[in-house]
């Protein structure tokens, strides 16, 4: 993690020094509060490329234990994200169109009647759509995501599978953040 978060802060210092318009509110640093409720810590840093369009790359990780129906995962990931605006991006409340592509390393574990469990994720793609509301530099995005594969399937040391799998097809991003 620590090798991703030296990565996203040379890409922002190589933006803020070889863009002309670097200072002109282009960037934008958002976190969603959900994951991070569940105990998945992430950012996600984007940067308008075009009027309509944003690129970003995104980084998560969790050093403890998420748990759904007794499954525990941890981990962490890394990608990137396109997002297209209806209006010009990071500047008018607007709704918005994403797509993303994750590189993951989880693992997921449960032990039922003294059998352990375990699965590992597949990489992700995400499809999202939402609004986005803009003040300054603060922001808030609202938006419903898709993401295929979305599900760990867990098998114990024989290959038999668990009954239940760790799911998060469809979800709700809530991010909050900072434009600059």
């Amino acid at each position: 993690m620590k090798a991703l978060s030296t990565k996203l802060a040379v890409a922002l210092f190589a933006t803020l020094i070889f863009t002309k318009n670097a200072l002109a509110s282009n960037h934008n640093l958002t976190s969603d509060t959900i994951q991070s409720l569940f105990g998945l810590q992430n950012l996600e840093y984007s940067y308008k490329i075009f009027e309509h369009w944003t690129f970003g790359i995104t980084v998560a990780s969790t050093s403890r234990h998420i748990t759904n129906n007794n499954i525990q995962l941890k981990g962490n990931s890394y990608g990137t994200v396109v997002r297209y605006y209806i209006d010009p991006a990071l500047q008018n409340n607007t709704w918005y169109l994403a797509g993303a592509f994750t590189k993951t390393n989880f693992e997921a574990t449960v032990t039922s009647e003294d059998t352990r469990y375990t699965g590992k994720s597949d990489d992700m793609v995400a499809l999202s759509a939402g609004y986005h509301w803009f003040w300054k530099s603060f922001n808030i995005a609202l938006g419903g995501v898709f993401t295929n594969p979305s599900k760990i399937e867990l098998k114990d040391s024989l290959g038999n599978k668990y009954h239940n799998k760790f799911n998060t097809n469809i979800g709700l991003e809530l991010k909050i953040g900072g434009k600059f």
